[in-house]
């Protein structure tokens, strides 16, 4: 895959996830790639929640993936040269695609700031890297608890943090790690912010 393509791609999966993530409910998005291997993101209707409450894990979710920590510092993030802009997400989100060492198996990986923060991880894993979908969900589950979701979707809120893994039409899985109040405050202001019509 270019480096142009993997931008593309990038650039639509985090419009289409900005568009689609609608607090407070936050409702599903399904993940799958079209022949070609563009991206394409569905909205669902919010998955039913388990028994700690919507999708909320008693246990507090790490919040470090891929060498990035939620929170840090997007001017320390560019002087270190470890992602390429590749757009702008809302008058105060920036996301990157990450080119800093990826984690093993990772075929795309990106990075959203917000107000200058670390506030989204997206990282694209093929499943073999991951051990499989079946062994992710186990061992992600003896963690942080049992996820809310279905056959391709899993997810974990802890009130701070959501983690959830996608099941991609072509095996691979997507991994989004993000800080919940920082994305349900942006995806407001773009809720409000959109034409009316």
């Amino acid at each position: 895959m270019t480096k142009l393509k993997r931008v593309i791609l990038a650039t639509a999966a985090t419009a289409s996830l900005i568009v689609f993530l609608c607090p407070p409910t936050r409702a599903r998005v399904k993940w799958w790639r079209d022949k070609k291997g563009v991206l394409h993101l569905e909205e669902t209707a919010p998955a039913r929640p388990n028994a700690v409450g919507e999708a909320q894990t008693s246990k507090i979710i790490e919040r470090n993936h891929a060498g990035l920590n939620l929170g840090d510092d997007e001017s320390v993030f560019k002087t270190a040269d470890k992602g390429v802009f590749a757009a702008k997400g809302g008058s105060d989100g920036n996301y990157y695609q990450y080119t800093n060492e990826s984690p093993p198996g990772a075929v795309n990986s990106g990075a959203l700031f917000v107000e200058g923060r670390l506030a989204l991880i997206m990282v694209e894993y093929t499943d073999a890297a991951l051990g499989g979908w079946d062994a992710l969900i186990k061992q992600t589950a003896k963690k942080y608890g049992a996820p809310h979701g279905d056959a391709h979707y899993a997810a974990w809120n802890d009130g701070a943090t959501d983690l959830s893994f996608t099941r991609e039409s072509n095996g691979d899985i997507t991994c989004i790690l993000d800080d919940a109040p920082t994305v349900s405050k942006l995806l407001e202001r773009q809720k409000n912010a959109a034409p009316k019509f």
